[in-house]
């Protein structure tokens, strides 16, 4: 009996023992659990199968007899067939009772990762196949010769007890999924199925039979390829490449540890078909090792196989591993081919600034934004560009980034990812700039993709500021719906349009201003490096100024804004035209142009110069009044140690130098100071001051003048005290209705004076019932005479209809017009709308008389006008031309010779042209044509200017009346037929105003007001005549492409950059890309975009931003238009030598005309704008360039032109 005893608590060897091997049970045991499993499987689908089709047959004949007794009941036969149809898809399925819902509802939890319960049984799998592995490997690495079969008894051996528990766990798992499964066969012949046939099974007859097989439990080691999957399920691996090219190398390594495994188990049996014992005890490691050389190919390995079987596997290991390289070849292609190679994110070194750039990130926008931020100019060091793009950058691109690696990076990623703006590190960044695409084919399109641009931005961090770019002015009016978009923090968006058309307006006015504006605000050298004629280098001299803004110091102080003018031209040799204030709390203010002569410098202004560097806009923070004044040279200009001049000692003010503007967003807080309840701009809050002086009964006054934009402004008399102006006029209302806010306003006009049948009623009050006309007859007063708008900013009429206001070439003939703007539009009736309003607007401001308003002749494809029409049907003197293909005849009939200017623009964009040049063909042809065009004497002779009255203008305005109705057709006119039209141009005279009838105290009709006094630049000459050459006639072209700019003038010599082609230096071309350099102005000029408003629209007032933001266009009518024009604005004016306020400058210095127009006229002298050649000598003697900002001793030539920032006091 102990005997017994002692040989069941040995642990050998079976055949040791005396037993005999009975690996084949284990082995066989697990072969044949799958094939059982499916034939149950198989066997209860035959089952169902033939119970469906048992009961199918009875439900079928069931349904006919239904079918013959309820002959007229279609319904029930109908559902009898669809139930008989069901029951036949799903005769294969185990009827869905509700114990097997609720058995496969809890398997699909536990199984799927997608639950917690899921998550932790595949963490639970995973940890229980790693120990049963080690307790293989423990087995296995034993140094002691023992074989394969160990004979222990299994309540002695722990480490089987162990094993056994990890695999009743194996096999509750593979019931659950077996239970969830949708395809029961495929699942018990999957992977992870046959390891768990290889290792359960034998686990269980191992417990009968009272012994303990090696076997097969090195296949646990395949579930490595499963920490992927759990990696992913806890969220630790987000990367699908990350998680391939993890699985990829697990599957490595397991078929090398289960290579091992294989050798060890095969070599360790010997071959069972050899009586002898021809195998080798050695240990699972060395055959590890010599897998590993077998798939490395390498060799080497001193232990090999001596089995048949061994020998046989590491032949089928050979071809495996072929197979798994075969199929990772592609996996890894493509995990190369989409690894990025721009994936990295954006790390600071010093304390590096960077700015983020997304939108259109191409090499065109990137290269200009780049050599536009790091001009030498601006002396920039600090800063990095981080562009942001889903595209990879061309080779070009990339070249570039790499020749400029510590001054531009590049991310691949998309904005509306949070990781991306993450990794470009958005919320340290000083700036996002958000590029548009000029050359988009859908503009709204990319409006709307920039606009998401921003909601993204401003969701992952509110505060950062950003700078976009928009192709269309009516989406600005989604950026307000952003909750933290905030314009008062710095927050800024150049629309394109707006700017571009707004310049080309002004140069109707001024002509050349579009490229004088455009030098200031982008910095260019001034030098070109080669030899140039002298017009070059005068205007690449100006062109070398830039807008800056900087603190002006103590020395300023209470001085009038005309003496700090001329100490600043004089002394220091910049140019100051604009101021601004910072109020309490250190906001920034709005800029104000060109104040009243009065104006008073206060504490903690800035000042916005126009000068050749950074450098030297400093000199106005060093300037000391008492070391600086007898000093020569303004370079010598440095900090002095004067108390009184220390920015530190200012109470209340903070220094604003220029490497303060250079740092973006820290800068631009809210720009409203609270007074009341009210938050109201800081340019208007300087009535604050006053209050001190003059004590709290000023404020309510104070209070009521904010709501006008630069109205009641701190002047100062003759002993330097600080006083109001109470004669400043005040814009009223044409009624004593009152509005609480901007919206009653809209409303109240959309609902009385919006509709156009309103004012076509009115006039046609001859054909209504005498109660209409007593009830129209205040729309009749507003549909005859010039009304502003309700901001009194514009002028203003009634709308009219389209039809109205479109004439044919031979009724333009007989209009005769003169001194008139011709707007020639290429574009076809599917293109995208350009936003003519923009530049209508400017041509309409109030600042300008009314008798003085150049009427607009527009040429076009009526079908794409008629879109634009409602944005511009309130403003007068509009003519509108149709054309479907342009010919000679054409600008005659409008008089091309006899216009101020000529514009051509082109909406060409919309048809996507491929070709750069296609683009732009019909404005260069047109160009061409009009300089190659012929003209005489175009003047009518007196005799039948007499026989054409219908079509003559009076003679106040000398342009047709914006309000009268179309005429007839009928243009040859019979001799007996002149009196009548006589009679008819008698009574259209007396419809239109004039000055005599209106009152005197009208702006319009009194001569002696200041606005009448600077008239000379708008008047229409008594014997007006037009040119004789075509090439005499003023245009202005507008490019798509800027390239394109050397076939608008043959003449000119070809120049690759766009800025120094002779079109371009003239004024006569223009082209969006010159706007690219808004962006880096405006990030250090927080004042950029409003000095180009006010010196585009006069001013813009936040009622005016407001109602155009609603997109309802300018309202007017009668308790909506203002009596008076907005007061105190300025505008920009070109005014000749000639003239007799300059004549006596004609042989002088700019510096003399700089000073005469400031002292006596309150002008602001921009620049000068002079013939190439002298007249006569050519056809190059009617073009004039561009010089900026001249120097004081700069000489000047008796016909040179003057651009100056005018005021305009209404009285």
């Amino acid at each position: 009996m102990q005997s017994m005893d002692k040989v069941a608590n040995y642990n050998a060897p079976c055949v040791v023992l005396g037993k005999p091997r009975l690996w084949w049970i284990f082995l066989l045991s697990s072969i044949l659990t799958p094939f059982i499993l499916a034939f149950f499987v198989l066997v209860f689908r035959f089952t169902r199968y033939f119970a469906y089709k048992r009961r199918m047959e009875g439900m079928a004949k069931t349904s006919i007899v239904i079918n013959r007794e309820q002959r007229y009941g279609p319904k029930v036969t109908s559902w009898r067939v669809g139930e008989v149809w069901r029951w036949f898809k799903n005769m294969q399925m185990v009827e869905d009772n509700i114990v097997v819902l609720l058995i496969r509802n809890f398997a699909d939890h536990v199984v799927n990762p997608r639950y917690f319960a899921g998550k932790l049984m595949l963490l639970l799998e995973f940890c229980f196949s790693m120990g049963s592995l080690f307790i293989y490997y423990q087995d296995v690495s034993t140094s002691k010769i023992v074989d394969v079969e160990i004979c222990r008894p299994f309540m002695r051996n722990v480490s089987q007890q162990v094993d056994f528990a990890f695999n009743c766990f194996f096999l509750f798992h593979f019931i659950m999924r077996f239970w969830a499964s949708e395809e029961k066969i495929i699942m018990i012949f999957d992977l992870y199925s046959i390891i768990d046939y290889f290792t359960v099974p034998p686990a269980f007859v191992g417990l009968i039979l009272d012994r303990r097989w090696v076997g097969l439990r090195f296949l646990r080691v395949i579930y490595l390829r499963k920490v992927s999957t759990l990696l992913a399920a806890l969220r630790i691996l987000k990367s699908p490449p990350h998680i391939k090219l993890l699985q990829l190398g697990l599957t490595w390594i397991a078929i090398l540890l289960a290579a091992g495994g294989f050798f060890h188990l095969l070599d360790a049996s010997g071959d069972f078909f050899f009586t002898d014992y021809n195998g080798q005890r050695v240990s699972y490691w060395e055959y590890c090792y010599f897998a590993f050389t077998t798939m490395s190919t390498i060799g080497g390995s001193e232990t090999n196989p001596k089995t048949i079987l061994a020998k046989l596997c590491n032949c089928i290991l050979v071809f495996i591993v072929l197979a798994v390289i075969c199929f990772a070849i592609p996996d890894v292609k493509d995990m190369m081919g989409s690894r990025k190679k721009w994936a990295g994110e954006h790390r600071a070194v010093h304390n590096e600034r960077h700015i983020v750039v997304c939108g259109d990130v191409s090499f065109d926008s990137v290269y200009s934004l780049f050599m536009e931020l790091f001009h030498p100019d601006r002396d920039v060091h600090d800063i990095k560009i981080i562009c942001l793009d889903e595209r990879e950058p061309d080779l070009e691109f990339t070249r570039f980034l790499k020749r400029n690696t510590w001054r531009i990076g590049y991310l691949q990623g998309s904005v509306l990812e949070l990781e991306d703006l993450r990794r470009a590190k958005l919320h340290e960044a000083d700036a996002c700039m958000i590029l548009a695409n000029k050359t988009a084919a859908d503009i709204d399109a990319e409006d709307s993709s920039n606009i998401m641009c921003v909601v993204a931005v401003k969701n992952y961090h509110p505060k950062v500021r950003v700078i976009m770019q928009l192709l269309q002015y009516r989406s600005k009016t989604y950026l307000t719906s952003i909750p933290n978009w905030d314009p008062m923090g710095g927050d800024d968006v150049i629309c394109l349009p707006e700017i571009k058309l707004g310049l080309i307006a002004q140069s109707c006015i001024a002509p050349g201003f579009s490229t004088l504006l455009s030098n200031m605000f982008a910095a260019r050298s001034g030098e070109s490096g080669r030899s140039c004629p002298e017009y070059m280098e005068n205007y690449l001299a100006g062109a070398g100024m830039e807008m800056y803004t900087e603190r002006l110091s103590n020395s300023f102080l209470n001085l009038p804004f005309i003496k700090a003018v001329e100490i600043c031209c004089e002394r220091l040799h910049i140019l100051l035209f604009a101021v601004s204030i910072e109020t309490a709390g250190n906001e920034l203010s709005q800029v104000i142009v060109n104040p009243h002569p009065s104006y008073v410098i206060r504490t903690g202004a800035s000042g916005c110069f126009v000068a050749d560097s950074a450098q030297q806009v400093q000199r106005v923070l060093y300037y000391c009044s008492m070391c600086h004044a007898d000093v020569a040279d303004p370079d010598a200009i440095k900090p002095c140690q004067c108390e009184h001049i220390q920015t530190k000692e200012r109470a209340g003010s903070k220094k604003l130098s220029v490497d303060d503007h250079r740092r973006g967003s820290k800068l631009y807080k809210r720009r409203g100071t609270r007074i009341g309840k009210r938050l109201v701009p800081n340019g208007l809050t300087k009535n604050i001051a006053a209050e001190k002086a003059y004590g709290s009964e000023r404020l309510e006054d104070a209070e009521t003048s904010m709501t006008n934009y630069n109205l009641g402004i701190v002047y100062v008399d003759d002993e330097d005290e600080p006083i109001i102006d109470e004669e400043a006029p005040v814009v009223s209302s044409s009624s004593e209705l009152e509005f609480s806010s901007f919206e009653e306003k809209i409303v109240y006009y959309m609902r009385n004076f919006g509709s156009l049948e309103h004012w076509e009623r009115a006039r046609n009050t001859s054909h209504t019932p005498d109660a209409s006309k007593e009830e129209l007859s205040q729309l009749m007063e507003y549909s005859e005479e010039p009304r502003f708008d309700s901001t009194g900013m514009f002028w203003w009429c009634p709308p009219r209809a389209f039809t109205s206001e479109v004439i044919n070439r031979f009724e333009a003939a007989q209009l005769n017009f003169h001194n008139h703007v011709v707007i020639i539009v290429f574009a076809d009736e599917d293109s995208t709308l350009m936003g003519l309003n923009n530049l209508i607007m400017p041509l309409r401001c109030s600042n300008v008389p009314y008798d003085a308003l150049p009427h607009v002749v527009i040429l076009g494809n009526p079908k794409f006008l008629i879109h634009e029409w409602p944005a511009i049907i309130n403003f007068p003197k509009i003519t509108v031309v149709k054309i479907h293909h342009l010919s000679r005849a054409d600008l005659r009939a409008v008089n091309i010779d006899q216009c101020r200017q000529c514009v051509l623009l082109s909406a060409a964009l919309s048809r996507g042209h491929d070709d750069m040049l296609l683009a732009d063909i019909d404005p260069i042809l047109t160009t061409l044509t009009i300089k190659a065009m012929p003209f005489g004497d175009s003047s009518l002779p007196s005799q039948l200017a007499e026989t054409a009255p219908i079509f003559k203008a009076n003679k106040s305005t000398g342009q047709p009346s914006p309000y009268r109705s179309r005429a007839s057709s009928n243009y040859l006119l019979a001799k007996d037929q002149m009196a009548a039209n006589q009679s008819a141009l008698r009574n259209r005279r007396s419809l239109a105003p004039s000055n005599s009838d209106l009152p005197n105290n009208h702006p319009l009709g009194n001569p002696r007001s200041p606005s009448n006094l600077n008239r000379s630049s708008f008047e229409v000459p008594v014997n007006f005549r037009g040119v004789e050459h075509g090439w005499s006639i003023p245009i202005l072209t507008e490019l798509v492409h800027d390239s394109n700019v050397q076939f608008v003038d043959q003449e000119d010599d070809d120049i690759n950059d766009f800025f120094m082609a002779e079109p371009f230096v003239c004024g006569q071309a223009f082209t969006t890309s010159v706007l690219q350099a808004l962006m880096v102005s405006t990030f250090f000029n927080p004042y950029t975009l409003s000095i180009i408003r006010s010196l585009i629209f006069g001013g813009v007032t936040p009622e005016l931003e407001q109602i155009l933001a609603e997109g309802t266009g300018l309202i007017g009518g009668p308790h909506l238009s203002q009596v008076n024009p907005h007061p105190d604005r300025c505008r920009v004016d070109q005014i000749s030598l000639e003239d007799y306020r300059f004549a006596r400058h004609m042989r002088g210095t700019y510096g003399d005309l700089f000073f005469d127009a400031l002292r006596n006229y309150s002008m602001i002298c921009l620049g000068l704008y002079r013939r190439i050649q002298p007249e006569g000598t050519g056809p190059r003697s009617a073009r004039r360039y561009v010089i900026t900002n001249p120097p004081i001793d700069f000489p000047l030539v008796r016909d040179d032109k003057v651009f100056v920032i005018a005021r305009l006091r209404w009285s």
